[in-house]
């Protein structure tokens, strides 16, 4: 019997996964959510209330015990955001598993940290960036002539269901549940919008700079990253803060159906790639930030444009 697993270490692979065309017709689909990020609990236990589609759903504290979990399980596909990696590579030599990737971020067109090469993991048949690892079959991004442009993927890849703004409206109201803020969320409309998204943690360029110029805009949003479990940074009270485990995207597409010029600063944020051509963007250039990384994002943005 072919066993799927799916594996969601943040929100947004859970949106990607239901994403994925076909989607319905995939037999025998079980769930882990990695807790890694703000009220994963909460979050996997909605999954299990509202989206009635998983034969088994588990909730594990870390990556780690997600990779004991499928060594110690019958597993014949893992959907998941990563194959470049030495775990992968051992469920593979020891299972000859199936990898198809699933992946949305940056890192999906400019590469993996896992870039280093060594004996073991040539042996494995693991490669050095997303899609170049031998028991890999697939991957679905959301730009696959940006992923072919900027890499060498030994596998095929194949665009989502719909492109992520699309997906994101259509499906807003039924994700809303797996967030709890369904009933408690108010946008305002035909207003002036900063919007700053953050990364794993807060950078002071930014909030100077906001501070600064915040008397240009009706309202001021804070989108902490969602691996920001606790903040302990203190804004201004009229300032809104999103809460980490809702997704950004989601407020993205709210404030943009009700008329609002919306201005997003960030530092490279994969939230922002698909939503270029709907919002202004201020790209900060900060000491704190790579110069390289800064010109790849610009890079990347540039070829997802231009796809057709």
């Amino acid at each position: 019997m072919e066993i799927n697993y799916f594996m969601v270490s943040k929100p947004i692979r859970y949106l990607n996964i239901r994403n994925i065309p076909g989607f319905d017709k995939i037999p025998n689909k079980r769930l882990i959510v990695v807790g890694n990020f703000n009220r994963s609990e909460n979050f996997c236990e909605n999954i299990r209330r509202f989206d009635n589609v998983w034969d088994k759903i588990y909730y594990v504290e870390n990556e780690h015990q997600a990779y004991f979990h499928l060594l110690s399980h019958k597993v014949s596909t893992i959907y998941t955001q990563v194959d470049c990696s030495l775990f992968m590579g051992l469920l593979h030599f020891v299972k000859r598993i199936s990898v198809i990737l699933v992946e949305e971020g940056c890192v999906t067109y400019g590469g993996s940290a896992e870039n280093k090469h060594s004996l073991i993991r040539t042996l494995l048949g693991v490669g050095t960036t997303l899609g170049s690892s031998k028991f890999t079959k697939k991957i679905f991004v959301y730009s696959p002539y940006a992923f072919n442009k900027l890499l060498s993927p030994s596998c095929k890849a194949y665009p989502f269901l719909l492109s992520l703004p699309d997906f994101v409206t259509k499906n807003k109201k039924t994700f809303y549940k797996l967030f709890d803020y369904q009933n408690n969320l108010e946008f305002p409309s035909g207003k002036k919008i900063l919007f700053y998204v953050t990364e794993w943690s807060i950078n002071n360029d930014i909030i100077a700079y906001i501070n600064e110029h915040s008397n240009n805009y009706d309202y001021i949003y804070i989108k902490p990253h969602p691996h920001i479990k606790n903040i302990s940074y203190k804004f201004p009270d009229n300032w809104i803060i999103i809460p980490g485990n809702m997704m950004v995207e989601f407020i993205f597409s709210e404030l943009l159906e009700r008329s609002n010029h919306v201005t997003v600063i960030h530092n490279g944020s994969a939230s922002m790639l698909y939503f270029t051509n709907f919002m202004n963007e201020i790209l900060f250039d900060s000491k704190e930030l790579d110069k390289q990384w800064i010109e790849q994002y610009k890079e990347i943005v540039r070829l997802i444009k231009n796809e057709k």
